[in-house]
């Protein structure tokens, strides 16, 4: 460990020390106090299931009988498969998932189920992918999201324009954001139980940190995306050629978490969180980032009001390790594309 650079690097080095010695406790038979490799895996899939926004954003799988499958899917086969945090689709499909969520279906509808599991949120996207749109435009989409049942707005800035002046694009950032900000609700639209009850809609701006060429940059926007009132910053689209990095997710982190420090006691701007999307295919990659989490947001990093995976894909891998299907090694290398 003392060769190791960062205390993220560390704690993969001593889980991974951890699930060798369970495997060969496994191996041999023998007593022992390590948890066992398939169980880790299960208690962590878990938790990081219960982080995902189960994503659906790609033209070709638009029909009603997708996002059923996409709601299923977040919502888990049985009490044993944690339910995701939210379920994010393009506008015109929120109404069919809100209908899904609030409906007589114990499974597509985690709201009612009886499994004890937390409810699920409907997360939408606007000035998706591009973040080009003029800002009325912007407002009128977000408007009409929340209408239409979004619990969450994931917002894209114009990073084209921070990536060629960060100053004149920051500024922009941050005109957008405050703008949407105020369109939207920030009391009483949670969901009943939910953690955060009565915070109203959260919004989650992205940046596109993959197109924006140096951690100056990726700073400029996560700040200016803050200070126009977002409650995430999040990495990617999962469109563009370059999505999460640790290094761009590492940059964001220290700005909302310098955010949290100034923000006032009790304030959304003291729980700000960010969301990493893009690329994210198995546990082993979701750990890296959630380890990175945990040393700039805390112990608060393990909820999903602080901390987000958006991904099409990460839930397959991490229903099979929560049924222990492959144990720790199915977690750390099983993969399928990102399916924006």
């Amino acid at each position: 460990a003392h060769h190791l650079s960062s205390g993220a690097a560390i704690k993969t080095a001593l889980r991974r020390a951890n699930e060798c010695a369970a495997a060969s406790v496994e191996r041999e038979g023998t007593q022992s106090s390590y948890e066992s490799a398939a169980s880790l895996a299960a208690r962590e899939a878990s938790l990081v299931a219960s982080l995902v926004d189960h994503t659906l954003l790609g033209s070709d799988y638009d029909s009603a009988e997708a996002i059923d499958q996409l709601v299923r899917q977040a919502a888990g086969a049985n009490e044993s498969e944690t339910s995701a945090a939210a379920v994010c689709v393009w506008p015109q499909w929120v109404p069919l998932v809100r209908q899904l969520l609030t409906g007589s279906d114990p499974l597509t509808a985690p709201d009612k189920a009886t499994f004890g599991k937390p409810p699920m949120r409907v997360a939408t996207v606007v000035n998706f992918p591009h973040g080009t749109a003029d800002v009325a435009s912007v407002v009128e989409e977000a408007r009409a999201a929340v209408a239409a049942g979004a619990d969450e707005i994931d917002l894209v800035i114009n990073h084209a324009l921070l990536a060629r002046d960060i100053g004149v694009g920051a500024a922009a950032a941050e005109d957008l954001v405050r703008a949407v900000r105020e369109a939207t609700p920030t009391t009483g639209r949670a969901s009943e139980g939910e953690e955060g009850e009565g915070e109203g809609v959260l919004l989650k701006v992205i940046i596109e940190s993959g197109m924006l060429g140096s951690a100056a940059a990726i700073r400029a926007a996560a700040e200016a995306a803050l200070s126009g009132g977002a409650d995430f910053v999040k990495t990617s689209t999962g469109k563009a050629a370059v999505a999460a990095t640790p290094s761009a997710a590492a940059t964001i982190l220290a700005a909302v978490s310098r955010h949290r420090s100034l923000a006032a006691a009790g304030s959304r701007g003291a729980r700000a969180g960010v969301k990493i999307a893009g690329g994210v295919r198995n546990l082993e990659q979701a750990r890296e980032y959630l380890d990175l989490a945990r040393e700039w947001l805390g112990a608060s990093a393990d909820s999903p009001r602080s901390f987000r995976f958006g991904t099409s894909s990460l839930l397959r891998g991490l229903r099979e390790a929560e049924r222990g299907v492959g144990g720790a090694e199915q977690a750390r290398t099983s993969a399928s594309a990102d399916v924006y």
